[in-house]
């Protein structure tokens, strides 16, 4: 069902990590990613994303951007992990 004059829901991201540079955004990824937080979290097996996370600055700006996608999406879980738990098992 549509209703009028609503439109379509967009997920909000946040601006792109500048790999490269000292960018707050980039030192916070790398202080979740590197943490026994993401070690603990049920999702994401944590050594390839450590392996993602420390060629990062070798990316061109499309991977880098996407990767940046990415990462935040793992960072984010892993937060939320952290909050408030989730159950499961890594496969």
């Amino acid at each position: 069902m549509k209703i009028k004059g609503m439109r379509e829901n967009h997920p909000f991201t946040t601006p792109p990590a500048k790999a490269g540079l000292k960018d707050a955004l980039l030192e916070m990824y790398g202080d979740v990613i590197n943490s026994s937080a993401l070690d603990n979290q049920p999702i994401f097996d944590p050594e390839p994303i450590r392996q993602i996370y420390k060629a990062f600055p070798t990316f061109g700006p499309v991977e880098a951007q996407r990767l940046d996608t990415f990462c935040n999406r793992v960072v984010n879980m892993t937060l939320m992990n952290e909050r408030f738990g989730m159950r499961g098992e890594r496969e």
